[in-house]
């Protein structure tokens, strides 16, 4: 019988690894894409690529974990959504596969954590329009036969203009151009991110005819402020030129939608607005006059008075909008309210609303109103003058937050255990990030730190998992206690030049970082600051006199594995500092 058993079991064992073999050499195991845009239902008025990506353009490809290398391949959209690779056959590897994509595809472009250069089309009367439609998405998969299905989301902004006349009978001869907008960006295709929107390039962008019963047309155009008293469409029509002048700054957003309607008056050389309205992008656009724009899901408030969104979010929808867009003054009044139906602690049961997206691009955050609670713990804070301060939004449901663009600093916990949040991008001017501050954002990914930030506090970033690269701004001269404790995924971090000290357990426990530079200037590490870092290979240490160290600032597993570069002269004085003397490999270079 035990013979019988050995021999059963041998099979069964022999039989599992051909199943593996054959799952990574076979059809099967070729790894297969379909594509669509969110979300899949939806009207088609105003655009051009809605639910699905025109049959025939091109999406780029970069994936993480396949048998072989796959950065920036052209991938061919077929018309039922199917993405046909056109490069070398793909097949799974061991483990799962991390999948970035972009439209439209770009042969220059390094596939790789870098940012690229992007410019919407000037002429989107045709052919311009699609390859405007910057279009990102990412996704981590298991092993399966089936193909993934990526859906994509809009990375820049929509304008749709409509004309109508009292006094001219046909404007089907009418050409519609978007004026004053910076037309080039850059973008990261790993992050899904924008940045450093250039002021070089303002140029007019001819938008293109989408209906034919009324005459309005689309383009596309790079997120930004336009300014007020900017000319911001012009019509031209029988030989006149209209203009429509924006009365105050106009920001667009990100995966935004914007509706303007438009009379033209045959003796007036302005266009007169009949009604301006923002929703999503991926949503129906409806008509609305007012100062509450809602649509579905959506809801956009103007507020004439700080305090006063409670008139807005009533118990009739504040359990249904999930994007909330606020224009105008908040204080502490409005900060409780939308606390009350996101956070996720100390509740006896779920938050009442599902709202997931908060713009406040267009809001300012003022001192005054009620003190919004705070909940790690428990107390009364009151908001400050263009402050995020201490709590504001700690232990809430929401995934995007988009702050002003006047903030000055971000309190601590202000973002803490938000952890439904994937991106965050700081606004420019913010100089201080408080203690905790993004501490336990589970699923953020990644974070745009602006080079105003000169302080950032003990573990702002601790316990972010999915966090895989860091860059420290310039003037930051101190890096806090246990900053990035237990950021397992962490595996570049770029310190500022300018660096002279970094605290105890700063990188603790970052269990994926390979290399780091640690530069000239920094004089002293605190103890444990790479403690459970057992993937680190080498560590570059610019400094010609050896950092002061502490006898636990490397642990004994790193100092026996990893390669300490020192630079020439001084492997003698290393040799002999506390903590470095303990490497057993000291390289000059």
């Amino acid at each position: 019988m035990k013979k019988l058993f050995i021999f059963t079991l041998t099979s069964f064992l022999l039989g599992a690894c051909s199943v593996e073999e054959d799952f990574q050499a076979n059809d099967s195991a070729v790894i297969k894409l379909t594509s669509s845009i969110n979300p899949m239902t939806r009207g088609t008025s105003l655009d051009q690529q809605s639910t699905q990506i025109e049959a025939g353009r091109e999406v780029g490809v970069i994936i993480d974990g396949a048998k072989s290398e796959h950065t920036n391949v052209s991938w061919s959209v077929e018309e039922d959504g199917t993405l046909t690779n056109t490069g070398n056959t793909l097949y799974w590897g061991n483990s799962d596969v991390t999948i970035y994509a972009y439209h439209p595809y770009n042969s220059n472009w390094a596939g790789t954590n870098t940012n690229e250069s992007f410019s919407v089309s000037t002429d989107q009367s045709g052919d311009g329009y699609l390859d405007s439609d910057l279009l990102w998405v990412s996704k981590t998969q298991s092993k399966t036969t089936e193909a993934i299905a990526l859906t994509f989301t809009h990375k820049l902004a929509k304008i749709n203009v409509t004309l109508t006349s009292d006094d001219i009978d046909d404007l089907s001869d009418a050409t519609i151009s978007i004026c004053g907008t910076n037309t080039d960006t850059n973008f990261n295709p790993i992050t899904g991110t924008l940045s450093n929107v250039t002021t070089t390039n303002v140029l007019d962008i001819k938008a293109g005819v989408t209906t034919s019963d009324a005459y309005t047309a689309s383009a596309i155009i790079i997120p930004q402020t336009v300014a007020a008293n900017t000319k911001l469409i012009k019509v031209e029509h029988n030989s006149k030129v209209y203009y429509y002048t924006l009365s105050a700054d106009k920001k667009f957003t990100t995966g935004k939608s914007y509706s303007f309607k438009l009379k033209v008056k045959e003796q007036l050389v302005e266009l007169t607005s009949v009604s301006d309205n923002i929703t999503d992008w991926d949503s129906e656009d409806e008509e609305n006059e007012g100062d509450a724009e809602e649509n579905s899901s959506i809801l956009t408030v103007t507020l004439s008075e700080a305090g006063t969104l409670g008139n807005y979010l009533t118990e009739e929808n504040k359990n249904t909008i999930t994007e909330l867009k606020i224009i105008g003054n908040i204080n502490g009044t409005d900060i409780q309210l939308i606390r009350d139906i996101t956070e996720h602690l100390y509740s006896t049961t779920e938050p009442a609303g599902v709202l997931s997206v908060l713009d406040l691009s267009e809001a300012n955050i003022v001192a005054g109103g009620n003190p919004y609670k705070g909940v790690a713990p428990v107390q009364e804070i009151s908001t400050q003058n263009n402050i995020v301060t201490d709590q504001m939004f700690e232990y809430t449901n929401l995934k995007t937050i988009i702050l002003p663009n006047n903030i000055t600093e971000i309190g601590g916990s202000a973002f803490e255990v938000v952890w439904n949040m994937e991106s965050f991008v700081i606004p420019e001017g913010v100089t201080k990030l408080g203690s905790q501050a993004f501490n336990t954002c589970l699923n953020l990914k990644s974070i745009i730190i602006p080079e105003s930030v000169e302080e950032i506090g003990e573990m702002a970033f601790s316990d972010c998992n999915l966090l895989t690269t860091i860059t420290i701004p310039s003037k930051v001269k101190t890096i806090s206690e246990d900053i990035f404790l237990w950021c397992h995924n962490l595996k570049t971090i770029n310190l500022p030049d300018g660096l002279e000290n970094i605290k105890h357990g700063a990188f603790s426990y970052c269990s994926s970082l390979e290399t780091i530079t640690i530069p000239s200037k920094v004089t002293s590490i605190g103890y444990n600051v790479f403690s459970g870092c057992n993937a680190l290979t080498e560590i570059h240490c610019k400094a010609v006199t050896p950092p002061t160290a502490d006898s636990n600032t490397f642990n004994s597993t790193l100092v026996s594995t990893c390669t300490l570069y020192v630079p020439t002269g001084s492997k003698s004085a290393y040799q002999t500092a506390t903590g470095w003397k303990d490497f057993t490999n000291i390289v000059e270079e």
